[in-house]
């Protein structure tokens, strides 16, 4: 059988069907790359997500840490803030006491 020169119709169904069915495998397998290179993508987008969720969590755990550190400090800074204001009010408060009995007698 020369496949150049058709020597009848069921000849060149043959090699025309063949020919369709190269196609359609090539096809077939181009999409299956196309799908496994999907999977991977979506395995590697996957990991990256959990590496990224990870990292974020402890992230969070770090702030909420040195938020609570100078949530202390500011405490600590108010209360004394407070306590020299109550001793600079002590303070004025004898001091105007001593003006007024001055300004008396």
């Amino acid at each position: 059988m020369d496949f150049n020169h058709f020597s009848s119709e069921s000849e060149f169904r043959i090699v025309t069907n063949n020919e369709e069915t190269l196609e359609e495998m090539a096809a077939a397998k181009a999409i299956m790359e196309l799908h496994n290179k999907i999977q991977e993508l979506q395995a590697t987008h996957k990991e990256e997500l959990a590496l990224m969720e990870t990292k974020h969590k402890e992230e969070l755990v770090l702030m909420e840490t040195k938020h609570t550190e100078v949530q202390a400090k500011h405490t600590e800074e108010l209360a004394l803030m407070e306590t020299k204001h109550t001793e600079v009010q002590a303070k004025h408060t004898e001091e105007l006491a001593l003006m007024q009995q001055r300004l008396l007698h």
